[in-house]
């Protein structure tokens, strides 16, 4: 494998060599190589390995972050041959594969946007063709004694699966933009881009999660109220979810619910009976001590509708076609206005890890 690494004259690290990304790319999937300087030898901590791995990884992806940015500015024509041979590449829709920075500007943008992308669990698959996940179903069974010199009994483990169809492509509509503001070097335009797309994205694919969610998902708890939820209707939804999904469950609702069952305070005493509070772990708003996650695809509190959910929620699964979030630069379409266009493409699809022969892992409360 060609590869040079080269400590320069500030401590910083300089990698040279076609197939770098590839190589820290097996670094961070455990495989052990001797990097070539005594240091780099060495037993490594974990954190030590992130550090230097990400300082690595930021060297060879600075040509690639460098080209998306003239991309973003003057698009593909104003990149050189060499740099877009060796940094540019190319998605299914033709548009430029999205680099990694732009990536997670995308999904922290999503995920405050939409609860439900937080929530989920984020599997990547390397194309968008049916696939199936696998899922233990191995809930009958139990472990016995076996006495001294005596056999024990085989039993089958039961496996079961989630079936996904070919992921769709999810389009952001075209995103349009000044010449002043998208060549205006002051501020950061990816980040502004990343954001923009992001929201659309949200609002479009995360109404069509809830969707999927809700219908995949099973009743807890029937509201008495067309229109308002009682403290204890919340406790018996909890109560309806296997303790296995239960005991560490979370709530998924949009704003208006969440501010409307804060405001609930006792007959008599006129107390908020739901103190606010924060996770520890998520730093997510709490009911009953159980994280909150918000979305503003989940339906209203209203007669018929399911405004709360309740359980397992990273047992969501959301697939992502690898390397499929790409953007297009539209120079020429707006340029009698004075503008440019953008627009993202994004291959990804959900569904909820559930076994057929075992509970179900979400529940929701449904009004009257």
């Amino acid at each position: 494998m060609t590869l040079k690494l080269t400590r320069l004259a500030d401590g910083s690290m300089n990698v040279e060599g076609d197939e770098g990304a590839a190589y820290l790319d097996a670094l961070l999937a455990g495989e052990e190589r001797d990097l070539g300087l005594p240091d780099w030898t060495e037993p490594l901590t974990d954190r030590d390995r992130r550090t230097r791995l990400a300082a690595l990884r930021s060297v060879v992806d600075a040509p690639r972050e460098a080209a998306f940015r003239e991309y973003l500015r003057h698009g593909r024509d104003a990149i050189g041959t060499d740099t877009r041979a060796q940094s540019l590449g190319t998605g299914s829709q033709g548009g430029y594969l999205a680099p990694q920075s732009f990536v997670k500007l995308f999904l922290v943008a999503l995920k405050a946007y939409d609860g439900i992308f937080d929530a989920a669990t984020a599997v990547q698959t390397v194309n968008g063709n049916d696939c199936q996940l696998p899922l233990d179903d191995d809930s009958s069974q139990s472990s016995t004694i076996v006495s001294e010199s005596g056999t024990s009994s085989d039993v089958d483990a039961v496996f079961d699966h989630i079936a996904f169809g070919k992921t769709p492509t999810w389009r952001s509509g075209k995103i349009r933009a000044s010449f002043e503001v998208v060549q205006d070097s002051v501020f950061d335009f990816a980040s502004l881009l990343a954001a923009g797309a992001a929201r659309r994205n949200a609002r479009g694919i995360g109404a069509t999660h809830i969707t999927t969610l809700l219908s995949q998902a099973t009743l807890g708890k029937t509201a008495a109220s067309a229109t308002v939820i009682a403290a204890d209707e919340i406790l018996d939804l909890i109560a309806s979810v296997d303790p296995a999904f239960g005991q560490n469950g979370a709530f998924l609702m949009n704003f208006t619910t969440f501010t409307t069952l804060r405001k609930l305070k006792g007959s008599t005493s006129g107390d908020y009976l739901l103190p606010i509070g924060r996770d520890g772990l998520s730093g997510k708003p709490t009911l009953f001590n159980m994280p909150v996650y918000l979305s503003p695809s989940m339906p209203a509190m209203t007669t018929g509708l399911k405004p709360i959910v309740f359980g397992a929620l990273s047992r969501f699964i959301r697939r992502e076609v690898a390397n499929s979030l790409t953007l297009k630069v539209y120079n020429e379409l707006y340029a009698t206005s004075g503008q440019v266009g953008y627009e993202s493409f994004w291959r990804v699809d959900a569904a909820l890890a559930k076994a057929a022969n075992s509970p179900v892992p979400v529940k929701y409360l449904q009004m009257a």
